[in-house]
């Protein structure tokens, strides 16, 4: 049996997760879950030998946190192109804030700061 590849997975479950689980005949709920057996029976298209054993691996051992499994769902933590309500608590612990943008828009993010 052929050894499966951890990250060519994970990468097709962000995919799917992130971006586009309709294309993929999944229907995640408004917080972006979708049914773990039914992600599995979808990677198995591309990698039969995929389990649910697979996939928590993936997620357990994951070092970005990317995915959250919870009640036999699982789902992206992150980085959704389509609306999701992620319902994650407010950080009160971090005392610094790491925000990436362009050098361009420096001057006037350390003018203006940062808003939506």
């Amino acid at each position: 049996m052929k050894r499966l590849n951890k990250q060519k997975v994970s990468r097709l479950m962000a995919y799917i997760l992130r971006h586009s689980p309709e294309e993929f005949g999944l229907k995640p709920d408004e917080r972006g879950f979708v049914l773990l057996d039914e992600l599995v029976r979808t990677l198995k298209t591309a990698y039969p030998d995929v389990d649910e054993e697979f996939i928590r691996e993936i997620v357990k051992n994951d070092p970005k946190g990317r995915y959250e499994i919870k009640d036999g769902k699982i789902r992206a933590r992150y980085g959704h192109s389509y609306p999701v309500s992620l319902d994650h608590g407010e950080d009160t612990e971090s005392r610094v804030l790491y925000h990436g943008t362009p050098r361009k828009n420096l001057p006037s993010s350390l003018n203006w700061g940062l808003s939506q």
